[in-house]
C-alpha cells in the first residue's frame, strides 16, 4: 500500500524572499507577460497559518501575501483560506489586490494536472463567486496579453464558470464607466481572440449614458479603440435595454426593448461597428422624437411606425 505523508504547521512567516525558475530548453516570451518557464519573483512577504500537507496537497490560511514578478505583475495583497493540489486550487474568503484591480469572494480552478496549466485557456476550469470585484483587463493581460486594452474597468458581482475560451457568467450586477449597469446571463466562446469571440447574452437590464458607451473599447485591426458613435446619437442621452444579444463585438444581432430620452423602440436588428456604424432590421415605436434626433424639430415631430 502507498504511504501517506502528513505534515502539520502552525505559522510560517516570509520576509522579502526571492524565487527564480529558468527552463533553458524553452524560449522566452515577450515583455509584459508572465512566462511560467522563466519566472523571477521577488519581495515575497506574508504569513501562513494552520498548514496541513498531505502528499501533494497543501492547505493553509494565507495572510497579507505580496510579491512582484519580473513581468511587472504585482500582488499587493493576497489573503485566503487556500487548498492546493495537482488537480485543483481553491481560495475561500479571497481578498486579492493586483496592480490596479481588486477581487474578493470564492475562486476555484480544476484541471487534470499541472500540465494543463500550459494550455490554461482551454483546459483549466474556473468556478468563481465574486462580490464587488474591480476587474482590470490590463492586469489579466499579464497572463493573456491579447486582453490588454479590452473594455473599461468594471465592478462585478456574480458567478463565473468554465474555461477562459468557453466562459459562462451569471451577472448579478456589472458596473462600468461612470454609470453603466448590466444584469443578466452571458456566454462567451473564443477568448482571448476578442474579434472572433461569440457572445450569447440574455440581458435582464442594461443602462448606460451615451458617454458611458464611449468608454467601451472594441477591436480595430491589431488594437482596441473606443467605440465611436455618430454624434447625432448624443440626443438619446442614455440607452436602457432588455432582451437578447447574439454575435461578435463588431457584428451582432439584438432583439428586445430599448428606452432612450427620445422614446421607446422595439428592435430586431443587426448592428455592425467596423469602419462605420451600420444597422439593418426591424424597429417599431409608438412615439419617438425623430425630429430631435435629426436636429429638425421644426419640420419633423414625433413618429410612430412598425
Amino acid at each position: 500500500s502507498s504511504t501517506v505523508v502528513t505534515i502539520h504547521g502552525k505559522n510560517v512567516f516570509l520576509e522579502k524572499l526571492r524565487f527564480a525558475y529558468n527552463d533553458e530548453n524553452e524560449p522566452k516570451l515577450g515583455s509584459g507577460q508572465i512566462d511560467f518557464q522563466h519566472l523571477d519573483i521577488k519581495g515575497i512577504s506574508g504569513s501562513f497559518s494552520d498548514i496541513v500537507i498531505v502528499n501533494d496537497s497543501v492547505e493553509a490560511s494565507i495572510h497579507r501575501l505580496k510579491l512582484e514578478e519580473q513581468s511587472g505583475f504585482l500582488i499587493r495583497h493576497f489573503s485566503a483560506d487556500a487548498s492546493v493540489s495537482s488537480n485543483r486550487i481553491i481560495c475561500e474568503n479571497l481578498e486579492l489586490k493586483t496592480n490596479t484591480g481588486f477581487v474578493q469572494g470564492f475562486y476555484k480552478m480544476t484541471s487534470n494536472g499541472w500540465g494543463n496549466y500550459r494550455d490554461f485557456l482551454d483546459f483549466v476550469e474556473l468556478d468563481a463567486k465574486l462580490t464587488e470585484s474591480d476587474i482590470r483587463f490590463d492586469d489579466i493581460a499579464f497572463f493573456t496579453p491579447q486582453l490588454r486594452g479590452l473594455l473599461t474597468p468594471m465592478i462585478f458581482t456574480g458567478d463565473v464558470h468554465g474555461t477562459i475560451s468557453d466562459l459562462r457568467a451569471e451577472v448579478e450586477l456589472l458596473e462600468f464607466a461612470e454609470g453603466g449597469r448590466l444584469t443578466g446571463r452571458v456566454k462567451v466562446k473564443g477568448l482571448p481572440e476578442v474579434s472572433n469571440t461569440l457572445i450569447d447574452a440574455d440581458i435582464r437590464q442594461f443602462h448606460a449614458s451615451i458617454k458611458d458607451i464611449g468608454y467601451v473599447n472594441i477591436p480595430m485591426g491589431d488594437e482596441y479603440k473606443p467605440l465611436e458613435l455618430p454624434p447625432q446619437l448624443n440626443a438619446l442621452e442614455y440607452v436602457e435595454f432588455t432582451g437578447n444579444f447574439m454575435g461578435f463585438v463588431n457584428d451582432f444581432v439584438t432583439f428586445g426593448n430599448i428606452k432612450t430620452a427620445l422614446g421607446y423602440i422595439d428592435a430586431d436588428i443587426n448592428l455592425k461597428t467596423l469602419e462605420t456604424f451600420q444597422y439593418s432590421g426591424k424597429v417599431a415605436t409608438t412615439g419617438f422624437k425623430l425630429g430631435k434626433l435629426l436636429e429638425s424639430e421644426n419640420t419633423i415631430g414625433d413618429i410612430a411606425f412598425k
